[in-house]
């Protein structure tokens, strides 16, 4: 993944109040707010907030915003997946 690194200007009160908020959730301040941004796409795209929901298993999506996201940005190789019946009666093996 490549990573870009930029600068944020925030008024003081909010960078503090956003730390603290971040500090509570016992990420960094960077992880915050790329959750923060991500969530704030997903609601713009899909026109409202992401579903809170209970996590499932370590890296799955918890719910079917962050799934559709995951899914959009995942390289996928499909297997092949062979001749029918009828597509070999019809192509032969």
């Amino acid at each position: 993944m490549n990573v870009v690194v930029t600068n944020l200007r925030i008024p003081e009160n909010s960078y503090k109040r956003h730390r603290i908020m971040a500090a509570e959730q016992g990420v960094s301040f960077n992880e915050y707010v790329l959750k923060t941004l991500e969530e704030k796409a997903v609601e713009k795209q899909f026109g409202r907030r992401p579903a809170k929901g209970k996590k499932t298993k370590k890296g799955e999506p918890d719910n079917i915003y962050d799934a559709l996201l995951k899914l959009a940005t995942e390289s996928y190789e499909a297997e092949p997946m062979g001749l029918s019946e009828e597509d070999r009666a019809i192509y032969g093996d």
